[in-house]
């Protein structure tokens, strides 16, 4: 795809670079070529530099094995330029370890048990990792693909990894792939855990208005959030939504007791009930009683027995009415009060029961029931 000359001027390229980075990592030792004899002061050693193996691989026959050599040379650069001091093994040197050909260092790096191995003969803490691909479309215009991994060696974990497709010439590779490089390095955000528990079987569980579950007795869980704010909802018939703006921190898990009053609505108090039913039924006894005060003796009565029985039993039930209808009053006040307070308080509330029953010389009325 891409000619001799155009590869080596790459290499010559990105070969400048390796140079000066690598000339860094060259560490002089005090000695006496250097002007010190044995009475000068002491210099201790410096720490031995991590080391990191770095390697880019050909996918497919479309890409030449020297532009992938040349590549790495570049990836080296960046890597090391991140770290001072920072040793940096390239190809060459984990082939030669490896004594395996590209294919052979490409199923190593899938391998876990391999990676050991390799950070055992390498001394290696992390290994860059990655494949180029090369695609030609039907006009002719060039595309490229690659995939980096940065690996642990000692057990396998991926600390990260950078895919991308890029269009265009070898100019646009070579930015996307040094744009690459500090994601790599990105540090990775651990997610959080939610736990959720309700009081009320058959809730439904909803974070960010995505479902969770239905509550069954055994607590929801969701194994990766994304650390921050997240609005978490629980809904169940005949209740009041429980909804929560909850905070899920990085690497924690959260746990959540929804408690779920039940809905109100409007729900008249039973003073409403009670003191209607008072009202009504002493309003009725009032009227018949108050009409029965009315009446007049018949002919048949004599003038001593109307004095004496027939009008103080008027008198009675004229006073009876006025009785009824004060109490009439006391319930219409009391449902003037249940309507005022109906609705402040929407717990569930014990039913009350009011009841009237005629008695002689008048009527008795009793309540039953909290309010």
């Amino acid at each position: 795809m891409f000619g001799a000359v155009r590869v080596a001027s790459v290499v010559l390229a990105l070969g400048a670079i390796t140079t000066m980075v690598r000339a860094q990592d060259e560490v002089l030792l005090p000695s006496e070529e250097a002007g010190l004899d044995d009475e000068g002061p002491a210099r201790l050693a410096p720490p031995i530099a991590p080391r990191v193996a770095v390697v880019l691989l050909p996918a497919g026959p479309d890409v030449d094995p020297a532009m992938t050599d040349a590549l790495t040379e570049l990836l080296i650069a960046g890597v090391a330029a991140r770290g001072e001091g920072l040793q940096i093994v390239g190809k060459e040197e984990l082939q030669v370890q490896l004594e395996r050909d590209d294919a052979e260092t490409a199923r190593c790096i899938e391998s876990a048990a391999c990676l050991g191995r390799l950070g055992a003969l390498l001394d290696v803490r992390e290994i860059i990792a990655g494949t180029l691909a090369a695609r030609v479309d039907a006009n002719g215009a060039a595309s490229w693909a690659f995939d980096l991994h940065r690996l642990d060696v000692r057990d396998g974990e991926q600390l990260g990894r950078v895919f991308r497709e890029v269009s265009g010439d070898l100019d646009a590779l070579l930015r996307a792939l040094e744009e690459s490089i500090p994601e790599l390095y990105a540090r990775r955000v651990q997610p959080g855990r939610l736990v959720v528990r309700a009081t009320v079987q058959g809730a439904a569980v909803t974070l960010d208005g995505a479902a969770i579950g239905v509550f069954e007795g055994a607590p929801l869980r969701r194994e990766t959030v994304e650390p921050g704010t997240h609005v978490l909802q629980v809904e169940a018939p005949g209740f009041r939504a429980f909804e929560r703006s909850v905070e899920v921190e990085e690497g924690a898990t959260l746990m959540i007791d929804a408690v779920l009053e039940r809905a109100g609505g409007w729900t008249p108090s039973p003073l409403v009930w009670v003191g209607g039913a008072i009202a009504i039924a002493s309003t009725t006894a009032a009227i018949a009683f108050g009409v029965a005060s009315q009446a007049e003796p018949s002919g048949d009565v004599s003038m001593r027995d109307a004095v004496e029985q027939f009008y103080p039993a008027r008198d009675a039930e004229a006073m009876a009415a006025n009785v009824l209808l004060g109490i009439a009053g006391g319930g219409a006040i009391a449902v003037a009060v249940g309507l005022a307070i109906s609705g402040v308080d929407d717990a569930p509330r014990e039913r009350a029961t009011a009841w009237v029953a005629p008695v002689a010389g008048g009527v008795a009325a009793g309540v039953a029931g909290r309010f």
